[in-house]
């Protein structure tokens, strides 16, 4: 199951190797947002806010999919490439392949708590920094809850979120944990 994300803190199968992370947006502030929700748009200033955005958009999109997956055990796992890219897909995919063939699942939403856009030198690329939250996520193995290691439920996180010039959608395309929020 994709508790697991790129990083550190090692839980069950779907997401990248050792690290925690499920699927749903939250902020360390007040204003939280589950995965479901997109960032609010306001009528900002910055020419960058849009797209700011909705690189923020597609990492909560990235672990609302996630979520997904993990809870159905026969999801098409070909549909994270609707969310992701490069090596974020392939680990994903490998990941939560791995964790169905041992019997593991999981339940709940992912949050992303605190997310924060900022341009990288490519116009079409953006930086992501969140606080991932996976306390609200309960991973299964054949079937009967597992319990998690205490301290692992929040992380930070680092996404690069790509633009595709063509379709103009974007895509999280590398993520590192960051540490600890």
């Amino acid at each position: 199951m994709a508790i697991a994300a790129t990083g550190g803190c090692s839980n069950s199968g779907g997401s990248a190797p050792s690290s925690s992370t499920s699927t749903s947006a939250v902020s360390s502030t007040p204003s939280s947002m589950p995965t479901s929700a997109s960032p609010s748009t306001s009528t900002s200033t910055d020419p960058l806010a849009k797209n700011k955005a909705a690189a923020i958009a597609a990492v909560i999109a990235f672990w609302k999919k996630v979520d997904q997956l993990d809870a159905l055990p026969k999801g098409d796992l070909t549909s994270l490439d609707l969310v992701a890219r490069g090596q974020v897909l392939a680990q994903y995919q490998y990941n939560i392949g791995a964790a169905r063939q041992r019997g593991e699942t999981a339940k709940g939403s992912t949050m992303v708590e605190s997310p924060s856009a900022t341009s990288a030198v490519d116009p079409l690329t953006y930086k992501v920094a969140a606080c991932v939250d996976v306390s609200e996520v309960t991973p299964y193995k054949n079937g009967k809850p597992r319990s998690v290691p205490p301290g692992t439920s929040r992380s930070g996180w680092a996404y690069g979120v790509t633009q595709d010039p063509k379709t103009l959608k974007w895509y999280v395309t590398t993520q590192r944990q960051t540490g600890t929020c």
